[in-house]
């Protein structure tokens, strides 16, 4: 099994296309051929792969489909050689976490693709996992959606979760299943994006008991010619789901297992079946144990007596003899027993698996998941331990944990955001009434102003859980991070004492990314006083800001591997040598409302917004922090070519007052109303108002001659804002502004009839009112 070749079973009914072929003509292929992948192929042999699972991304971007595929494709591509076995090209999946390698020849010319299902097929191992039952081998996390979500939503789901398939149901029961094989045929016929799940889904989804074996399992997916099976109880409720990587992953313990197995089984043979068949089954144990793709060692009495290749290589020993012979404890670098390691390490069970953290040679710390089983090693009691280095996994794991958290909070900011932000418009519009007639009492006029500047930090803290929990939507464009680094230091300075000594070290060259320049200036803004303030108790305090060009290198790409990295970043860095982050904290740091400041100081969502933030920059952020040393903190916006970026609008302060124009005011909530009305009036317009979108369209009629602009409430009862301010300029061309108290990607706004100039979030200063109003009135398009 595991000594066939490659060569042997891989199939050469391939999907390929060259780099110059359009997005959209790739995936037509794909979908035309019933694939899962497509091999870009140059002159010089494969240079790049596309898979179903890249195609929500594409999707989720909007990606040009009349672009050449070489823009998105997967670059550099992992091939193999036919001659090279089943197990190395099992070791080179795992190892990288694909399910799909090139096959090419000696000349480097794509010959087929050899994949998972390829691999499980020749192995035989249905066999392999006769005794195991589903429940050992599935999945107990199962995603679904109902069945009346759209097609905008699956596809959302899909890139979150970096999933194979997606189950639809109806009255939390299962009525059909949407595969990443589905995709390349979704998306080549231009499926609507308010398509609902159970248009496109495949039904009924075949299921099995939860009593069944993972060998029946296997098989009912060979009959059936189906990659994912959904597990289910007797009343068909789902208990989780199993899928042909499933299998494959497991993989490598289930051939430990029948390695442990196989050696009891040779102590029981008569002594004449021993000299006959013991030779060759220990030739091929050793063959098997030595090429496996985990670590294994065979220790006895505390010391090492052997160890594999994946072994030396985890432990980064060149030589076998110089890891043989030495403790398991020194090896795996452990100060202390912990009990969970104490049953591996002295037998207490026969087989166990537990996952433990370890450390290394240089101090830091990695994730590993240990296997221990009772062995006979020449005639003794030895334990063997199998070892898989799990960082990368359990960082998925916490990025999605927060993730989830994010997604929580974005759930409960959308959800207060809209009452929230209509209050505080309402305040603060009386407030600006209230200061105008207070313009002969200093006193008052000021505690009107601090009242009014608590308002807008309100909005604020409600604007930044909408940022970081993306339920927002950004308006970005070129920024020359040069003289906007330049310029923030120069506000930032104002804020930091003159005791600090703060220092910058920028670029000569231009470095321009897409960005939105609020939120890039509030994410040094807060990483600034951050740093500020853990320099309370320094001696001699220093902040250092750095920006500069940045090709990512091999240990970035391994580090950041999960991402979609961009050719070339522009690196902001933010140094202190303060207090720093003790080292339990630092993966807290970026969840929302936790700090270590005390209370009154920190509200816990600075550090969020600013994750938030890059993350909606397609960018990456890190830290480098020690307690008592300071702490850096790393941003990489991904870069664009040069090209001429937009300067940062002016922050005028004024009032632009009317000149006795007409406006239509739509809102349903009557505070708002009343408050808007008597603020706009008071700037010189003449106001109409009305309460939702039928009442609107009858009073424009009643004045069509004399309104010259709407501002129209997006979200009403009856009718919304968008459908009837639509109607009016149907009846009639006049400009609109549009007000939310929602984040703007939860206004309705998803088809993109609105430019981004003329929508504006609650609450609003005047001044900002009237600087719109005016805009609009005299014609001049908005560029916010």
């Amino acid at each position: 099994m595991l000594e066939n070749r490659v060569g042997h079973i891989f199939n050469r009914h391939v999907v390929r296309v060259t780099p110059d072929t359009p997005v959209a003509e790739a995936i037509r292929a794909m979908a035309d051929m019933q694939s899962t992948s497509i091999v870009i192929c140059g002159a010089r042999g494969p240079v790049g792969i596309l898979t179903a699972r890249d195609l929500p991304r594409l999707y989720e971007h909007h990606t040009d489909r009349s672009a050449p595929i070489q823009q998105v494709m997967t670059s550099p591509v992992t091939t193999c050689l036919q001659d090279i076995s089943l197990l190395d090209a099992l070791d080179i999946m795992l190892d990288k976490g694909i399910r799909h390698i090139p096959v090419v020849n000696s000349r480097d010319e794509l010959e087929g693709m050899i994949s998972e299902s390829d691999i499980m097929d020749s192995l035989g191992s249905a066999d392999l996992m006769h005794s195991q039952t589903i429940i050992q081998i599935m999945k107990s996390e199962v995603i679904t959606i109902s069945s009346q979500a759209s097609f905008d939503e699956v596809m959302e789901i899909f890139l979150a979760e970096r999933i194979g398939s997606l189950i639809v149901t109806r009255d939390s029961l299962p009525v059909g299943i949407i595969t990443e094989r589905d995709l390349p045929r979704l998306i080549s016929s231009q499926t609507e994006s308010s398509t609902t799940a159970e248009k496109i889904m495949t039904a009924p989804v075949i299921t099995i008991s939860v009593h069944a074996t993972a060998q029946d399992a296997l098989l009912k997916m060979h009959a059936t010619h189906i990659h994912h099976l959904l597990v289910t109880d007797t009343a068909n409720r789902i208990k989780g789901i199993i899928t042909r990587s499933c299998f494959f992953h497991d993989l490598g313990r289930y051939l430990i297992r029948k390695l442990v197995m196989a050696e009891r089984q040779v102590r029981v043979l008569s002594q004449l079946q021993q000299e006959q068949q013991l030779p060759a089954i220990e030739n091929f144990y050793l063959q098997a144990t030595e090429n496996a793709p985990y670590a294994m060692l065979v220790y006895k009495l505390g010391t090492i007596i052997y160890a594999n290749k994946a072994a030396m290589q985890m432990f980064a020993y060149k030589r076998r003899c110089d890891l043989i012979g030495r403790l398991i404890t020194d090896v795996l670098r452990i100060d202390a027993f912990s009990s969970e390691l104490d049953k591996l390490l002295t037998h207490e069970n026969d087989i166990s698996n537990e996952i433990i953290r370890l450390a290394k040679d240089d101090g830091s710390a990695w994730i590993a998941e240990i296997s221990s089983a009772v062995i006979v090693y020449e005639g003794e009691p030895a334990t063997l331990l199998t070892l898989k280095d799990i960082t990368e996994q359990k960082a998925l794991e916490d990025r999605l944990n927060h993730a989830q958290k994010m997604e929580a909070i974005g759930t409960l900011a959308g959800g207060i955001a809209h009452d929230f932000n209509n209050m505080l418009a309402g305040i603060t519009g009386n407030i600006f009434l209230l200061k105008r007639q207070a313009d002969d009492h200093p006193g008052m006029r000021k505690k009107f102003s601090d009242i009014e500047n608590l308002c807008f930090k309100a909005a604020e803290l409600v604007a930044q859980m909408l940022t970081f929990s993306r339920k927002t939507e950004i308006d970005t464009k070129p920024i020359a991070m040069v003289p906007f680094v330049k310029e923030t230091l120069k506000l930032a300075r104002v804020a930091i004492p003159e005791n600090i000594h703060l220092q910058s070290v920028v670029s000569p060259e231009q470095l321009t990314v897409r960005g939105n320049t609020t939120q890039l200036h509030q994410v040094m803004i807060n990483l600034l006083n951050n740093a500020r303030d853990a320099l309370a108790a320094t001696p001699h305090p220093l902040i250092r800001v750095e920006l500069q060009p940045f090709t990512p290198d091999e240990r970035f790409q391994r580090k950041f591997n999960h991402m979609n990295l961009a050719p070339a970043y522009v690196h902001l860095s933010i140094t202190d040598n303060g207090s720093g982050i003790a080292a339990a904290d630092l993966n807290k740091i970026f969840e929302p409302f936790f700090t270590t400041k005390s209370e009154g100081k920190g509200t816990g969502l600075g550090l969020a917004m600013v994750y938030g933030a890059i993350q909606s920059h397609q960018g990456l952020i890190d830290v480098e922090s020690s307690q008592d040393t300071g702490s850096t903190f790393h941003i990489y916006l991904p870069q664009l070519q040069a090209t001429a970026s937009e300067p940062m609008l002016a922050d005028h302060s004024q009032i632009v007052e009317g000149h006795g124009e007409w406006i239509l005011l739509v809102d349903d909530d009557s505070r708002v109303l009343g408050a808007t009305r008597d603020v706009i009036e008071s700037m010189g317009y003449h106001v109409i108002t009305a309460e939702n979108g039928e009442m609107a369209i009858a009073r424009f009629i009643a004045h069509i001659d004399q309104i010259r602009l709407i501002i129209s409430d997006v979200v009403m009862p009856v009718m919304g804002g968008i459908e009837s301010v639509t109607q009016i300029q149907k009846i009639k061309p006049v400009p609109a502004l549009f007000t939310t108290g929602y984040g703007l990607n939860q206004s309705c706004m998803h088809d993109g009839s609105l430019l981004p100039g003329e929508v504006i979030t609650k609450p609003v200063h005047p001044s900002t009112l009237s600087q719109h109003i005016r805009e609009l009135l005299d014609g001049i398009r908005l560029s916010l």
